[in-house]
């Protein structure tokens, strides 16, 4: 098995474990809700504070209004979207389709303010989650690549970080850049919680009067003992992506990993509305939706554990996950990204069309066999669907072999990833004429 299809399967294991993989979401205690928060999704472990769950609905009898232009060929993506949104109150959402590396549907579904007074247009922002990951593995191809950075280099050398009390395991020294793109570098947040999400601990722990960034969470992590050997196990870990975010910066000489996402892997692709997720709503764009999150946290952003609020809007710095799951974009941005780049973040070709590399990369299919328009089978390639979830958010991704390309962004996490994907894969199937470019 080739590492980018090890990496891949890794990737798409929440459809089969009620998301136990997705950064954020996790029915055992691996992600936001070990220890600050309750969620209405189950879980086992115990919380180390109290917390509460409020249920929020939108008004009875309500209908949500659908913005972009309607295409009457695709009207079964509106009606599955709409159906999946009713079914769970879900307030907020964004479908995106392209085909053959054309834009064919752009809708907004809800609202985006709080009031529900505002429709939610198709342009608008959403936090990704793990759909941030697709990025960093792009923007490690591209240092790859350009050969900046060897996948078997050892990380802990290019960090320069000085872990709490001295490094706290010997064998992090072994863990190289291919272990973090597999999940394969010694760390279980099964059994220790998901650092990412830990920040009174970490907080208490460094003596800080701040929220823990991503280099105080290292810092915290790096102190202390892996789980396994690396590369022994593979188990999914947003800490992992984080110190690929790092090394990044590290190796990438620029001003951040945001920085470096957009002038080295956005730009040369005329990529230009993916952005670092913002904590408090305050600091939001006016673009981005509101996040419709039911749990309650202590504040984070203050540090204060004893006053609650939503988990969404200051329960985690969202700001520290950047490389792990802190982007925030529009559907037509992910499409665009997905044009000219694998979900697995390879670059990716079209036979006569968008793209960067003579090699392409998806699943396993060595077909011979030829599409409709003549492309031949490097576009019959496959990748996703692929999910994130954190608290008021969910997505999902798929790039598919018949060259059709869709996003789901929501503004409220569900507990089961693959029944949106499933309809929305059947809804495609169906179509019988494909409308032109929108």
């Amino acid at each position: 098995m080739s590492d980018m299809v090890h990496r891949r399967t890794l990737l798409r294991a929440g459809v089969g474990t009620g998301m136990a993989a997705i950064a954020g979401c996790s029915t055992s205690n691996t992600g936001p809700g070990n220890g600050n928060s309750t969620e209405t999704e189950p879980r086992t472990g115990t919380e180390s504070t109290p917390a509460e769950t409020k249920t929020e609905t939108s008004p009875e009898g309500l209908e949500r209004p659908v913005t972009g232009d309607p295409v009457p060929e695709l009207q079964a993506l509106d009606d599955v979207v709409l159906e999946y949104m009713r079914d769970r109150s879900i307030e907020a959402g964004a479908l995106g389709v392209s085909r053959n590396g054309e834009l064919v549907l752009e809708r907004g579904y809800g609202w985006i303010d709080e009031d529900r007074t505002d429709p939610l247009e198709p342009d608008a922002l959403f936090r990704i989650a793990s759909l941030s990951k697709s990025f960093t593995d792009a923007a490690i191809e591209t240092l790859v690549a350009d050969e900046h950075l060897a996948t078997d280099e050892r990380v802990y050398p290019l960090l320069e970080i000085e872990p709490v009390g001295g490094l706290g395991d010997d064998r992090i020294e072994e863990i190289t850049v291919q272990h973090l793109l597999d999940h394969e570098g010694g760390w279980n947040p099964a059994v220790t919680g998901d650092p990412m999400f830990q920040p009174f601990e970490i907080a208490d722990e460094l003596d800080l009067e701040e929220p823990p960034g991503k280099r105080d969470i290292a810092r915290y992590v790096l102190g202390r003992s892996l789980q396994y050997t690396p590369g022994e196990a593979s188990v999914y870990s947003n800490f992992g992506y984080s110190l690929l975010g790092q090394v990044i910066e590290a190796v990438g000489e620029s001003d951040g990993y945001h920085s470096f996402l957009v002038e080295e892997v956005l730009e040369p692709v005329d990529i230009d509305d993916v952005h670092l997720a913002r904590t408090h709503p305050d600091d939001r764009p006016a673009r981005e939706v509101w996040y419709d999150d039911p749990t309650r946290c202590s504040n984070a952003l203050e540090l204060e554990a004893d006053e609650r609020v939503r988990c969404a809007d200051g329960g985690y710095s969202f700001e520290a996950l950047d490389s792990a799951g802190g982007l925030v974009a529009s559907t037509r941005a992910l499409l665009e990204f997905m044009d000219a780049y694998w979900l697995t973040g390879e670059p990716r070709v079209r036979t006569g069309g968008a793209g960067s590399s003579d090699e392409d990369a998806g699943n396993d299919d060595e077909s011979d066999e030829t599409t409709e328009n003549g492309d031949d089978a490097e576009d019959r390639r496959s990748a996703g669907p692929y999910f994130g979830s954190l608290p008021g958010t969910f997505t999902v991704a798929s790039q598919r072999a018949d060259g059709v390309d869709v996003v789901a962004l929501f503004n409220r996490r569900y507990g089961n990833p693959g029944e949106i994907a499933v309809d929305l894969e059947e809804a495609i199937d169906a179509v019988d004429d494909w409308p032109s470019a929108a």
